[in-house]
């Protein structure tokens, strides 16, 4: 458990006279009012149902519920360990990642199945390290699932509980403009003041590439990846464009999970179509307060809301 929720919810529960146990080396809390117990674990609050958040621990079952149900949704495929030969096709699991590779016109994204953190997720463009990065994932997951490549324009999170979405806001990956004179370290540092250290610069890019001087003008992509934590940007001006394709897409979400308290990260592609690309049972604000002078105002809110819940 991150220690803001931990500090958040220690506030929400003086403020409301709820009796507060950790347990379990702070990755339990025990939350009691009026003799009934119920329980924070991790960032998951004791609402959505164990099969509900079984699903959505599972990016292939999601997305073949969600399809099931006609809301737009990134496409998944699931491949299993090639040593788990009741699973295995004819043509065996690199045999299938290639060929939908190549169906996908080279351009893919592969990643555990299970819920993962955001990490180790590949974008591969040739087949050896299709196959390379393949066989790492195998050596940690039962199953990996890979997806087509889309162009995002931007991925925007949405706090959704008890039928209403709380929150909203968009990610603005790190696509630095050179100016001429500053390294593509310097310019991530303007980019995001809260940039995190140098140890994930060193995990994105060679270290010449970090005194990399680009022109005037010129774009350097430093991450094709949306996460917080990897220096995107959030961004609090939603469109009204944008705000009624996603409360569209949620609505009809909801019904298709019973979801009480989620997360849903939804993608606008370069088309302006809008799909889900993953909802996380374990609602999550640490790199969001980092960055957002207001945001543990907000994070707070919304906690406090999910604990009413949790007692009605």
């Amino acid at each position: 458990m991150s220690k803001i929720v931990h500090t958040l919810v220690k506030e929400i529960c003086q403020e409301k006279k709820i009796d507060l146990e950790v347990l379990s080396y702070n990755w339990i809390l025990k939350l009691t009012k009026n003799g009934k117990n119920h329980f924070i674990i991790g960032n998951s609050f004791d609402l959505n149902t164990k099969t509900t958040a079984i699903i959505l621990n599972d990016k292939y079952a999601t997305y073949e519920v969600l399809k099931s149900v006609g809301v737009p949704v990134i496409e998944h495929k699931m491949l299993f360990l090639p040593d788990a030969k009741r699973y295995e096709n004819e043509q065996g699991t690199f045999g299938e990642a290639l060929q939908y590779f190549h169906e996908h016109n080279d351009n893919v994204v592969i990643k555990p199945n299970k819920w993962s953190e955001g990490k180790d997720i590949f974008h591969c463009t040739d087949s050896i390290t299709l196959e390379r990065r393949l066989f790492s994932l195998f050596q940690k997951n039962f199953s990996v699932s890979i997806c087509p490549f889309y162009k995002i324009k931007t991925e925007y999170r949405s706090f959704y509980l008890d039928g209403k979405i709380e929150f909203i806001y968009g990610k603005v990956k790190p696509v630095l403009k050179g100016d001429g004179v500053s390294t593509v370290e310097e310019l991530l540092m303007k980019f995001n003041q809260h940039f995190p250290e140098k140890k994930v610069f060193r995990e994105n890019l060679a270290e010449s590439d970090l005194a990399y001087v680009p022109a005037k003008d010129e774009e350097f992509e430093f991450s094709w990846k949306f996460n917080l934590s990897g220096g995107a940007q959030v961004d609090l001006e939603v469109s009204d464009f944008a705000r009624e394709n996603i409360e569209k897409i949620i609505h009809k979400i909801s019904d298709a999970l019973n979801l009480r308290f989620v997360t849903i990260d939804i993608i606008q592609d370069e088309n302006d179509e809008f799909r889900v690309m993953e909802i996380n049972a374990a609602v999550c604000f640490s790199q969001f307060i980092n960055l957002v002078p207001e945001g543990r105002e907000i994070a707070k809110r919304i906690y406090a809301k999910a604990i009413d819940a949790i007692f009605k």
